[in-house]
């Protein structure tokens, strides 16, 4: 059986679609991040708040000169989309203090304009350029690893709850960025940062930061990568 569908509704999705996407607060709108009472207060840097565009522009400035300490070069050029009050928040989805989207976007909220959390975010960046189309779908690097790193070289942590080998093993359970929020709504954000930051400061007091940075660059996809990993940082044993 062929069921035939007017023209006329063929012709309406892309109308539908594009109604969708101007109605619907969230992350998506950073996109077109214009459309969405927000100014380009600096290069690559839109803000509900243009008066204060030399400001983020320094941050932004800052957290790539302290990914580079780690990365040795930029590789992204993303845009910011710098939130200083509730509706901007709302308007893109009241996401939490910083929001990395790919290697494409970073979302800061109210809460969230703070170098630590930029300098976070940017890591985010420069680690997703490393995921390319081919390991989308199963990214090379375990969620925990993600957040722990970015954690570890803000510069300046945001949690310091007690780490228990409990909560580095809990925390390695977290593989997608599904399991990540999961983990942070049962147990906390401070229990979930803090021992995916321990964990990745073990594995660097191992391999030092070049090996760790060999690693990143040469590893194709994520059972690689946690293999080339030392067991001692992660408690495992191999047989």
């Amino acid at each position: 059986m062929f069921l035939a569908i007017p023209n006329a509704i063929i012709s309406a999705i892309p109308i539908l679609l594009f109604g969708l996407y101007l109605s619907l607060p969230g992350w998506h709108r950073a996109i077109t991040p214009w459309a969405f009472g927000v100014t380009e207060v600096a290069p690559d840097i839109y803000s509900d708040a243009p008066e204060r565009g030399a400001e983020f522009e320094r941050m932004v400035a800052k957290a790539k000169t302290n990914a580079e300490k780690f990365f040795k070069t930029t590789r992204t050029k993303p845009i910011y989309i710098f939130c200083t009050k509730k509706p901007c928040h709302e308007s893109f989805g009241k996401f939490p203090s910083g929001l990395a989207i790919g290697f494409h976007r970073v979302l800061i909220a109210p809460s969230g304009i703070k170098q630590n959390i930029v300098n976070h975010e940017q890591i985010h960046m420069e680690l997703h350029r490393y995921v390319n189309s081919g390991n989308f779908l199963q990214p090379r690097f375990p969620a925990w690893f993600d957040e722990g790193l970015a954690e570890h070289l803000s510069g300046q942590p945001r949690f310091f709850a007690q780490v228990s080998s409990k909560s580095k093993t809990d925390v390695q359970s977290a593989i997608t960025f599904g399991d990540w929020n999961g983990l942070v709504r049962r147990k906390g954000p401070a229990y979930a940062y803090s021992a995916a930051q321990s964990l990745v400061t073990n594995i660097m007091r191992q391999t030092g930061r070049d090996g760790m940075l060999e690693i990143i660059q040469t590893t194709n996809s994520r059972g690689e990568f946690m293999r080339a990993l030392p067991d001692i940082a992660l408690n495992r044993t191999r047989f």
